[in-house]
């Protein structure tokens, strides 16, 4: 699968051994050394024996050296991350280890595969573009080294040691290549030659990709679609992503690192750091090593969980739009543009204007406080006096993500939270736990345990002490990608016995 977005990187067999019998072909390395110096391919090698890695450029924030997709790619249908550095990965020569050296921690295929089945199982699935199954290796030699030195710092290891199965083993995950991001469109658009021949089509294939990644390709053929449709269709997905991330929060999953990490559909890619709590909880992470106080002060709102994920994306979405709409109109008013072409460029521009007006929720504040603040309302029950209050916080939360209007009056209040003592989470990252802290009036709700994310925490962390990719691709066959129902289970064998 290859977009014009994406470069390919050759492959070659590797020694992954496949949870799921139809990924076994999908048991590829990179292999850089196959590109040769001094040399080209007179005979180009069929799309599907190639990784196609995508190239990404953020608006907001861009890691030096990050050209794209460093370490995964698109592979006949699938998006599989892990494969090994790709020649996108241009921060290879700097202590990103993370993301340069191509290696997806086994631990983190876990709770991509684990959370998949967990949204699913809360009959959620289309929250994310899920990953569908894992490959998982013995760690070569070669790697011994590398999950200690990704997670120290100053060349100390942190005060959590990683994880057996991050010391033993190297893992591949497998999700759906049918997405695109806003920074693969940002790249693209930036590709176009501003000085084109009469009859050049790219501006119409860029407008043909975007619509049908608003939709996860999902439909065939895209002759024919209007400037309107696609500048609707793209605020529309923008108030999806906002409404499922609040979803995903209110089942108790917070993503972690969501910068660049949503598609254009609406699905939530980047799986591998989840945080999931018993249930939807209103406050603020602690690592764990550091938790020592019963209480706490919070005073930057944007940090609360259940404000930081919509801000941060609001933020990426209204700059992915006012940069589209700036590129373009710059292009209209210097380059040459033909017939139609120049028509329709202008009339999405004026679209777009539209369809981003009161009330959509990137429009003003208090649309986005209405966005976000519903279905935190909805979760915990709140009062009417404790909605306003959380308004009022919200309102300079959201400041930043409209520097054009009125700063709201007087100053923040300081927010005091106290721990929540749940049962112990998972791992985030190899070095990572979290302790919540929430504030006092919702403090009953987000006590709530809900069965199904205790057992994906228990899951999460016995998979990660195994030792043997054997032994860890028959513990993830036998249980399943999600965590089953005991209120179900019980009902069925109730159901039997009455039979």
């Amino acid at each position: 699968m290859s977009y014009p977005w994406t470069v390919p990187v050759p492959v070659e067999a590797s020694t992954f051994a496949a949870l799921r019998e139809e990924h076994r072909e999908l048991n590829i390395e990179v292999s850089l050394g196959r590109i040769g110096s001094y040399s080209s391919r007179r005979q180009p090698e069929p799309s599907d024996h190639l990784l196609h890695c995508d190239f990404q450029l953020n608006l907001a924030h861009n890691h030096a050296g990050r050209l794209g997709a460093g370490r995964a790619g698109f592979y006949r249908g699938h998006y599989l991350k892990g494969v090994g550095r790709t020649s996108l990965a241009g921060n290879w020569n700097t202590d990103d280890l993370y993301h340069c050296s191509g290696v997806l921690m086994t631990s983190a295929a876990i709770r991509e595969y684990l959370v998949s089945g967990l949204v699913a199982a809360h009959g959620r699935p289309e929250l994310v573009n899920r990953c569908t199954g894992v490959l998982v290796r013995a760690l070569p030699d070669e790697l011994r080294d590398h999950a200690c030195a990704v997670f120290s710092h100053d060349g100390k290891p942190t005060p959590l040691s990683p994880s057996p199965a991050d010391l033993t083993m190297q893992a591949i995950s497998v999700k759906s290549g049918a997405f695109a991001r806003m920074s693969n469109f940002v790249w693209w658009l930036n590709q176009i030659p501003f000085f084109r021949r009469e009859g050049d089509d790219r501006m119409a294939e860029l407008f043909e990709a975007l619509d049908a990644a608003l939709t996860g390709f999902e439909t065939e053929g895209t002759d024919g679609v209007g400037p309107d449709r696609v500048a609707r269709r793209l605020a529309e997905r923008f108030t999806l992503v906002l409404a499922r991330l609040q979803a995903a929060w209110s089942i108790g999953i917070d993503w972690g690192s969501v910068h660049n990490n949503y598609a254009l559909d609406g699905r939530f890619l980047d799986l591998e750091m989840p945080t999931v709590f018993p249930s939807a909880a209103l406050g603020i992470k602690v690592e764990t090593q550091h938790a020592r106080g019963e209480q706490a002060t919070v005073r930057q709102p944007g940090e609360l969980l259940g404000f930081v994920a919509p801000l941060r994306c609001a933020t990426e979405m209204r700059l992915f739009a006012a940069w589209v709409k700036s590129r373009l109109a710059f292009m209209l008013a210097n380059l040459p543009m033909y017939g139609l072409e120049r028509e329709y460029v202008g009339c999405f521009i004026a679209e777009l204007d539209d369809a981003l007006r009161e009330p959509h929720p990137l429009s003003a504040p208090e649309h986005l406080a209405r966005a976000v603040i519903d279905p935190i309302a909805a979760a915990l029950d709140l009062t009417s006096a404790s909605r306003r209050e959380l308004e009022r916080t919200f309102a300079f939360a959201a400041a930043p993500v409209f520097p054009e209007a009125p700063a709201p009056s007087g100053a923040a209040a300081e927010l005091r939270v106290r721990r929540l003592d749940l049962h112990e989470l998972a791992k985030t990252e190899p070095d990572t736990r979290w302790t919540i802290y929430v504030p006092d009036a919702v403090r009953e709700a987000c006590s709530r345990e809900h069965h199904l994310n205790v057992e994906f925490n228990r899951r999460v962390t016995h998979a990660d002490q195994l030792e043997e990719p054997h032994t860890l691709l028959a513990y993830l066959a036998h249980e399943g990608p999600a965590p089953r129902d005991p209120q179900a289970d019980h009902s069925q064998t109730n159901s039997a016995r009455n039979e």
